[in-house]
């Protein structure tokens, strides 16, 4: 008996009041709601706020000296609107003794970001790839800045 209890089934039925009939299915959401969301007018703002993005990161690693082939470049949108931003960098592993010179960096994005396209940045993720160096002269160049 108690198996029964558990393994019941029922069916699924809109309540009665709700100007429905009792036993009424609910329509789903039409698609074309959806599509609107994320329509071309919404990608393009999207794509205009990630390359003025990038270009904050780049004037911030160029600041300390870095070129754009000296890092590789990833960027996540947190929110369907593109406001929020998390920003993933791949460098070679001999910029990793400069820790203290990319946390300058990392303030600056944000706060660059923020004050000029109104575009917040959670977070900035550095990675360091084993396998790539930096070029002769570029680590000197660096630490200098």
């Amino acid at each position: 008996m108690l198996d029964h209890w558990i393994f019941k089934k029922t069916s699924l039925q809109v309540p009665t009041g709700l100007g429905k009939e009792k036993g009424a299915q609910l329509n789903p959401p039409k698609a074309d709601n959806v599509i609107a969301l994320h329509g071309p007018r919404n990608r393009s703002f999207s794509l205009a706020r990630r390359e003025k993005l990038t270009k904050v990161v780049a004037q911030a690693l160029a600041h300390v000296g870095m070129e754009r082939q000296h890092y590789k470049l990833k960027l996540l949108t947190l929110d369907s609107k593109s406001h929020e931003y998390l920003v993933m960098l791949d460098l070679a592993k001999d910029y990793l003794a400069f820790s203290s010179s990319l946390r300058q960096v990392e303030r600056t994005i944000v706060k660059e970001a923020q004050q000029r396209h109104d575009i917040a940045v959670r977070s900035v993720y550095w990675q360091f790839n084993e396998n790539d160096t930096a070029p002769v002269g570029a680590a000197n160049e660096y630490q200098a800045a």
